[in-house]
């Protein structure tokens, strides 16, 4: 997935999360139980974890670069792969939904 572009189709995708995915905040970021391709349990620290928390209501690709670069004070285009990395994840996982 490229989402460098935020005009791109992919980056005006909405993402949410998926709602019979179990998870928990911990000291080092989020804990995220699937419900496909594995039983066990998935970390998700740094930008992984701010992302799951970010979704806490849907928002798009483009939404998640914006804020991610705010964040850690670099260019969204820094933070892509990153997050494209994290979405095709935890969507593989059966942990997200996209519309």
């Amino acid at each position: 997935m490229t989402i460098t572009d935020p005009v791109a189709p992919e980056a005006l995708v909405l993402w949410c999360r998926a709602d019979r995915v179990l998870w928990r905040r911990t000291l080092g970021g989020v804990v995220v139980l699937p419900t496909q391709r594995t039983t066990e349990p998935v970390a998700l620290r740094g930008p992984a974890a701010m992302i799951w928390e970010l979704l806490a209501e849907p928002l798009r690709a483009a939404d998640l670069l914006e804020s991610l670069a705010a964040t850690y004070g670099v260019g969204a285009h820094e933070v892509a792969a990153d997050v494209a990395g994290a979405l095709d994840l935890l969507l593989e996982l059966g942990a997200l939904c996209r519309d």
